[in-house]
């Protein structure tokens, strides 16, 4: 490569790793990309491990000897302060028991240099085991190969499931790299995770579907579950959540975890406490006794705010005794001691209260999220007689939204239609004017097209009579905007060959309130493939239009 392509500088402790060390090295040299710089420490090892290091000349690599073993933590904060000196342009990481692809730094770069809204890109890997390793792991080999997401999704997953990138993946923009901190040695299970966590917080990262490195298991890995790790694991996920949550903005928060929120309003401080509350003590299944205890923090802190007590009392149905059952058995304590607590503070939960309670009607439809009805639908799947229960409140809801409507002089429908659609909506769109409704039309991308920022801006190129054409297009975050972002309000939305899974909206409908209308228009093969896939989308339709 020229001296003008962009310069990475790579960070790596070894420790006794003489077995391995070596394949580590071989792979960054070799690599298909050039302009790189390696820093890397022996950690007092006891084993030949540094004189393999110490044997690699290459005016690229800057060896360090320690003679005392740090236990990584001075290694990594020694490698970290002198990395940030240097002049590069990215920075990455590499265990001293893995393997990169030969384009691994190639294909990263390349991409990072095309999006630089980018401020991280991951890959896939490749799980290998030695020293008979494959019998003492109860291993999931692909749990990194997850599909691309936006940094709000990204957000909802890692609190909802936990981690799945690998450190040794990472590219990530120097920059952006110290403004995060970097990797925090003293968060000595966690720290990469928690670098990411933050990161998405603020900047969208992209995961190439690719296996670029080789991630290898064996008998002396940092990860492997012993009592200190897991309890040092319990320990940094804690205090890492509970950072990064209570201090999340509300926008951010909101458009992360809409799907577990009941309510499409929040006002105030004290709504937006009790939300993280109660999100916290929902059906996560990722170490659901840190969230339980954050949860704890927030009402500990709150508990004589009159206003976040009322909120949780009124519109979550939460009270003094609820939280009095989860300090005797939730918590980390509460799960060292095997107790449990059946009861989910879901938007199902939530949406049953408030009809029992006569809370929902067509004024107040406006308040409440389709999420609930998406998390009952989930809730009474499997029962027949629950099946019919969720139908009477789906009923229930439609009628509402009729009433609701018939009030209105005026309907607002919008278009969402799949950019490659060959749909004819002029006979919808006249239809609604006759009928006194104002149309708008936004044309919406794959998802794979919005991630990687290769689509054009349709809206410029196509007119329709009789509506107003917009964009939802985020490109700077590469997702779709939520109306509720666009300070735009709709009484109708249409869902034209855009809901299966690839497409952005396919989820919308979940983040919008009750008192929408949702209809979609499909393609018979497409309509056949949806159903068999995943039908519950069609279960929030009030109508459902197939052509050929």
């Amino acid at each position: 490569m020229d001296g003008a392509a962009p310069k990475v500088v790579i960070y790596m402790s070894c420790y006794n790793h003489e077995k391995y060390v070596g394949e580590a090295m071989d792979s960054i040299i070799g690599q298909t990309y050039g302009n790189w710089e390696l820093y890397v420490v022996n950690d007092g090892s006891t084993d030949k491990t540094g004189d393999i290091l110490a044997s690699y000349q290459d005016e690229r690599i800057h060896f360090y000897n320690f003679k005392e073993n740090t236990k990584f933590i001075g290694a990594i904060k020694f490698l970290i302060e002198i990395c940030r000196e240097v002049d590069a342009d990215y920075i990455a990481s590499m265990a001293s028991d893995d393997i990169w692809d030969k384009e691994r730094l190639e294909k990263q770069i390349n991409f990072m240099q095309k999006c630089p809204e980018y401020q991280s890109c991951f890959t896939w890997d490749k799980v290998i085991f030695s020293d008979n390793a494959q019998g003492i792991y109860q291993y999931d080999t692909t749990y990194s190969h997850k599909k691309n997401r936006n940094r709000y999704e990204w957000l909802n997953f890692f609190l909802i499931n936990g981690n799945c990138l690998n450190e040794c993946s990472m590219l990530m923009r120097k920059e952006t790299f110290y403004e995060f901190g970097g990797k925090n040695q003293n968060y000595y299970q966690i720290s990469d995770y928690r670098l990411w966590y933050s990161l998405c917080t603020k900047y969208p990262f992209y995961l190439l579907e690719e296996e670029l490195v080789c991630y290898r298991r064996h008998g002396a890995n940092l990860s492997e579950r012993t009592v200190e790790v897991i309890a040092r694991n319990i320990n940094e996920l804690y205090q890492m959540e509970r950072e990064i949550i209570i201090q999340m903005d509300k926008r951010t928060f909101r458009r992360a975890f809409y799907a577990e929120l009941p309510y499409v309003l929040c006002d105030t401080e004290e709504e937006l406490l009790a939300e993280k509350f109660i999100l916290l003590l929902g059906k996560v299944p990722n170490a659901r006794s840190v969230k339980e205890q954050i949860a704890m923090d927030i009402y500990f802190a709150n508990c004589r705010n009159e206003k976040f007590i009322t909120v949780l009392k009124e519109n979550y149905y939460y009270n003094a005794q609820d939280f009095l059952e989860l300090t005797g058995k939730g918590g980390i304590l509460g799960t060292a001691l095997q107790e449990s607590r059946e009861q989910w503070y879901t938007p199902a939960f939530v949406m049953i209260n408030a009809i029992d309670s006569r809370k929902i009607n067509e004024s107040s439809l406006n308040k409440f999220r389709y999420s609930t009805l998406f998390d009952l639908w989930e809730l009474t799947e499997k029962l027949e007689e629950e099946r019919k229960y969720f139908e009477q409140i789906r009923t229930f809801i439609f009628e509402k939204q009729n009433e609701r409507i018939d009030l209105q002089v005026r309907k607002r429908i919008l278009f969402l239609i799949a950019e490659t659609s060959q749909y004819d909506l002029s006979s919808k769109i006249k239809e609604a004017q006759e009928n006194g409704s104002e149309c708008f039309v936004a044309f919406v991308p794959t998802t794979d097209k919005l991630m990687n920022g290769n689509y054009d801006d349709c809206v410029k190129s196509k007119q329709i009579e009789g509506a107003e054409v917009f964009s939802l297009c985020n490109r700077q975050e590469h997702c779709l905007y939520f109306l509720f972002e666009l300070n735009r309000e709709t009484d109708c939305i249409y869902y034209i060959d855009c809901i299966d899974k690839k497409y952005d909206c396919n989820h919308m409908t979940a983040g919008y309130p009750l008192s929408v209308e949702y209809h979609c228009i499909l393609k018979n093969e497409d309509y056949r493939n949806i159903a068999q896939d995943d039908s519950r989308i069609f279960s929030m339709m009030k109508s459902i239009e197939v052509y050929e």
